[in-house]
């Protein structure tokens, strides 16, 4: 249970950052799948799944870049409120 306000922020950007790199790890893999589907269907020569996959890869990446600048702004939250040793 936290005492103060600047352990209240740590617990929640702690819970945060740790949401952040499962969804990191889950849309890394999400990724990665779609475009070995994309490279296999290239393979076989089927237009429509190619499409589809493409865009999945796509839609998968933007969402990954937006996760990191999510990460990204949690740390410098975290830095600017608790100082530079209170960020794991």
């Amino acid at each position: 249970m936290p005492k103060n306000f600047k352990e209240l922020v740590n617990l929640a950007l702690n819970h945060i950052n740790l949401a952040l790199f499962a969804l990191l790890v889950l849309g890394w893999f999400t990724v990665f799948a779609y475009m070995a589907g994309y490279i296999r269907a290239g393979g076989s020569g089927d237009e429509k799944k190619m499409s589809a996959a493409r865009q999945v890869a796509l839609f998968g990446i933007l969402g990954l870049v937006a996760m990191l600048v999510y990460w990204g702004a949690a740390k410098i939250v975290c830095i600017s409120l608790l100082g530079d040793t209170g960020c794991k």
